[in-house]
């Protein structure tokens, strides 16, 4: 009956995907085969669109189960389902990563060599053969296996270098050794698509690859020659912001901040037309602020956020970061400014709430205990009711806990615990309650707090550990 459903298509894709979970926990179990499940035969797994993400994703994990299982016949079918379906998908090539590494990880490296084996006889993946090597050579990656990965890698030079898929191949395969920390072969993997494909689509990606491998490698002055060629050789590429930001974060890891401000720099200066961009003048403003130390291309760094990026969607999330960022470095005047700047240009924006937080943490740390309170209470009236006050109204309480503001913070906390639904949170809140009372001295407070805790929460199995917490704080003082 399950089959005769799922031919028709009648049971969403979610649950296929359960039934394949299920299946491969009674795999490992040995309690069934896969002839025995109800798993869709490969013909007909996914019920949405034939090659959508999700259909991918669905034949991506019945192939993994099939190898682990130890079902060769069922694992050729579904490969080859996969392989022939999905040929022209961006995401098959990280599909059949995955894939691979599961199964070499779990014992089954032959099992992928037969299955490659099968593939290679049958007529109907011929035009699809450059996966069916793929499959190979990182089953030969991760297996350590270096003779059947020079077969492999001969077989794709031989067979097919014509072809461009050949490319998002090499990829995977430097991918694989990055996995494996096998920097060294991975550069040569990037550098032969390099120099095979000067101009094929994607190459800007094996770009990236050789100046993350060199730095990888400590090998800073090849790395650097490297991202020369990726700026120059590459900066009208449509995916060279996403090579940059991913290059910048690698530099910066190495502490090497002032190449990657460059990177930012160049491309603010070269590629606004890119939406991505923006993402990365604010990386340089929260480079130049908290390691570079440099407060004037900091705000500098701010002016030309706003000035170049003033129509871009993400605006106002980004202004909202960098008064994020001015205030984790306690430059709270400018936080404060900042924060209001959003509210100003942006009031009716997701980000206006996390600004009118901001406007109140800035001013804690402004030691401006009444405009805080002020605004807190203005904050709490406007936002009653609307999605995220509640988690509001918990961090400022927090900072004017931290503060020794008692009052404040009770009132905020009585706010949260009045309007928190999620039980997990809700204990958590009633027993700040009680330790701000405790702070502040009043043992009536402590006492109604502490009966509402235990009485409202006498069935949560939290409730001996906030206790705890409680009978700490008490000790503490």
């Amino acid at each position: 009956m399950a089959r005769s459903i799922l031919r028709a298509g009648k049971i969403a894709g979610v649950v296929i995907v359960a039934i394949i979970v299920v299946a491969a926990v009674l795999y490992s179990a040995g309690v069934l085969s896969i002839a025995q499940t109800q798993l869709p035969p490969p013909e007909t797994a996914g019920s949405a669109e034939p090659t959508s993400d999700a259909t991918l994703g669905e034949q991506k994990k019945i192939v993994t189960a099939c190898l682990v299982g130890d079902e060769p016949e069922a694992a050729v079918a579904a490969m080859d389902k996969l392989l022939s379906d999905f040929a022209e998908h961006e995401q098959l090539p990280s599909a059949v990563q995955e894939i691979v590494r599961k199964a070499v990880k779990a014992g089954k490296y032959e099992a992928v060599g037969e299955v490659c084996r099968a593939l290679g006889e049958n007529s109907s993946v011929a035009n699809n053969g450059v996966w069916v090597a793929m499959v190979s050579a990182l089953a030969a990656v991760y297996e350590g296996d270096d003779a059947a990965l020079d077969a492999a890698t001969e077989d794709l030079a031989v067979n097919y270098s014509g072809d461009l898929r050949s490319i998002e191949v090499f990829r995977e395969i430097a991918y694989s050794f990055r996995q494996q920390k096998k920097y060294a072969a991975a550069r040569q993997s990037y550098q032969h698509v390099v120099d095979t494909w000067p101009d094929g689509p994607g190459v800007v990606f094996s770009q990236r690859g050789l100046v993350l491998t060199n730095l990888a490698l400590g090998d800073m002055a090849a790395a650097d020659a490297e991202l020369d060629r990726l700026l120059s050789g590459y900066a009208q590429d449509p995916d060279l912001v996403e090579c940059a930001a991913t290059v910048g974060r690698a530099y910066r890891n190495k502490k090497q901040f002032d190449v990657a401000a460059g990177i930012y720099e160049f491309i603010v200066e070269n590629r606004t037309d890119d939406p991505k961009a923006i993402w990365l003048q604010l990386d340089l403003f929260n480079l130049a602020l908290a390691k570079l130390k440099d407060d004037a291309r900091a705000d500098a760094a701010y002016a030309t956020l706003v000035e170049r990026f003033a129509g871009h969607d993400g605006i106002a999330k980004a202004v909202g970061e960098v008064a994020w960022g001015y205030r984790k470095q306690k430059r709270y005047a400018d936080s404060l400014r900042v924060y209001r700047d959003v509210l100003a240009n942006w009031p009716d924006s997701e980000s206006a709430l996390i600004a009118r937080r901001g406007i109140v943490l800035s001013l804690i740390g402004l030691a401006d205990a009444e405009g805080a309170d002020a605004e807190a209470a203005a904050l709490l009236a406007d936002y009653d009711g609307a999605d995220g006050v509640v988690g509001a109204a918990l961090k400022m309480a927090d900072a004017f806990r931290k503060k020794n503001l008692y009052e404040s913070a009770r009132r905020l906390y009585e706010y949260a615990a009045a309007n928190r639904s999620d039980g997990k949170q809700a204990i958590v809140i009633q027993r700040k309650v009680v330790t701000t009372n405790i702070g502040m001295g009043d043992e009536e407070g402590v006492s109604a707090a502490m009966e509402a805790l235990l009485v409202g929460f006498a069935d949560d199995k939290q409730l001996a550990g906030q206790v705890y917490e409680i009978g700490e704080h008490y000790r503490s003082r």
